[in-house]
């Protein structure tokens, strides 16, 4: 085989082999996690059912009654999210960019280290959460501040359709660890799902 023939072919295979992580994210909209016409995975959530982000009476240095009124009127607002919801399993293992805003679920002092990305402002404390499908549940979570949740905010990272069960609602999708960073208008020559 002629040398000069050798680099592209392995360049071509480096390519073709490059972890995901190299590869250019996949810009979303909400939209885009619906799957069309009813069709799309089955939501499943884990049979331990186990709730994450249940604070305690000293996260938010309250008395216990004070946290059990608190949790009654979160449960209220988590029973009103619609339920049936299906999930976009082609999205499952890609690397994704969505837009949106943080519901915190988990601290360490002033930084927020677990949140739900939602796709308006307030979605599952002040109004109640939406379909599960439009949830995204972010788990180690770094450089987010607590004073920054009121802003929108972009995530990059590696999208999972594992659904897991918080205080604040049933969320369809995950994402291990992701790229917080402020929200700016889509950037241009990114490919977009449609």
């Amino acid at each position: 085989m002629n040398r000069f023939l050798i680099i592209p072919v392995l360049l071509i295979v480096a390519l073709i082999n490059a972890p995901k992580s190299m590869a250019e994210p996949l810009v979303l909209g909400w939209a885009d996690l619906e799957p069309k016409l009813f069709f799309g995975q089955r939501m499943k959530l884990p049979k331990s059912r186990s709730v994450l982000g249940t604070p305690t009476a000293e996260d938010f240095q309250v008395t216990k009654s004070e946290l059990k009124e608190f949790l009654g009127e979160i449960e209220f607002m988590k029973d009103m999210q619609p339920q049936g919801a299906r999930l976009v399993g082609k999205l499952n293992g890609k690397k994704v960019r969505i837009p949106g805003y943080v519901t915190p679920v988990g601290f360490d002092g002033e930084d927020v280290t677990q949140f739900l990305l939602v796709p308006f402002l307030g979605a599952c404390i002040h109004v109640p959460p939406p379909p599960a499908n439009q949830i995204i549940y972010v788990k180690n979570a770094k450089g987010l501040k607590l004073e920054q949740i009121w802003e929108p905010v972009w995530i990059t990272g590696i999208l999972e359709t594992k659904s897991v069960s918080t205080v604040l609602a049933d969320v369809g999708y995950s994402m291990a660890q992701a790229v917080v960073e402020p929200f700016a208008a889509y950037p241009e020559n990114v490919k977009q799902a449609h």
